[in-house]
């Protein structure tokens, strides 16, 4: 899960993952597939993944 604002509570099971250059490429390019961006840019999203 890539998430692009502030993170509240992660739960039980969830933790912050690195964001390699080729997470932020790939979200860039599908994004742009379907016509969405993020405002601050994928390098600014945190990526969440099962701890």
């Amino acid at each position: 899960i890539y998430v692009g604002g502030k993170i509240a509570d992660l739960g039980v099971d969830a933790v912050e993952g690195e964001m390699t250059d080729l997470d932020r490429d790939w979200l860039t390019r599908k994004l742009a597939l379907y016509g969405l961006e993020s405002p601050n840019g994928a390098e600014n999203m945190t990526k969440i993944v099962s701890g």
